[in-house]
C-alpha cells in the first residue's frame, strides 16, 4: 500500500517541521544585541509594576523575579481598537550588554476579532546572567468594517 506509506512519511514530515518551530520560540538571537534605550533592568524580589510604551500600544505590567523565574502579568493596551488577525508579544531577557539569553513569547491574540486590550500572564525561567528584559511584537489586522479593508503589518523588536 504505498499511498499509507507516503500518508505516513507526510504526516512524519509536517510534524517534525512543526516541532522545529515550536522549538525556535526559545532560542536566543545572541548574534544581535538590544540597544540600551531598549533595554529594562530586572529587580529581584518584587511585585514591581512598569510602562512599557511602543509605537503601537501600551503595556502596563507587574513583574517578580524570585530564584531564576520571572512571573509577569498585565495588559496590552492598543492604541485604538483593531480587527485583530494575530498579534505576538514577545520577552526578550538580556544580559548586561545587551545580549539575549532567553526569548519567549508572553502573549497572543488574533480570531479577526475587534480588540483593544489583551491581558497576558506568564512564567520565564531566567538563565544565570540575566540583567534586564527587552520588548517586541508583531502582528496584522484589518480594518474597522465588516470583513473588509486590507491586511495591515505592525512590528516592533527589541533589536
Amino acid at each position: 500500500m504505498p499511498s499509507r506509506n507516503i500518508r505516513l512519511f507526510a504526516f512524519a514530515a509536517i510534524l517534525v517541521v512543526a516541532l522545529a518551530a515550536c522549538s525556535a520560540t526559545s532560542k536566543t538571537r545572541s548574534d544581535k544585541t538590544v540597544p540600551d534605550a531598549k533595554r529594562i533592568e530586572l529587580r529581584d524580589g518584587g511585585p514591581y509594576q512598569a510602562v512599557w510604551k511602543a509605537r503601537d500600544l501600551t503595556m502596563n505590567y507587574e513583574y517578580t523575579r524570585e530564584a531564576g523565574q520571572l512571573v509577569i502579568s498585565g495588559q496590552v493596551e492598543f492604541k485604538r481598537e483593531k480587527r485583530l488577525e494575530n498579534f505576538n508579544l514577545e520577552a526578550v531577557l538580556i544580559d548586561d550588554s545587551g545580549r539575549p539569553t532567553h526569548n519567549q513569547f508572553i502573549a497572543s491574540a488574533g480570531g479577526r476579532r475587534m480588540i483593544q486590550e489583551v491581558p497576558f500572564k506568564a512564567e520565564l525561567q531566567v538563565p544565570d546572567g540575566t540583567w534586564g528584559v527587552s520588548f517586541g511584537y508583531s502582528g496584522t489586522s484589518r480594518g474597522s468594517g465588516q470583513g473588509s479593508g486590507s491586511p495591515n503589518s505592525f512590528w516592533q523588536t527589541p533589536f
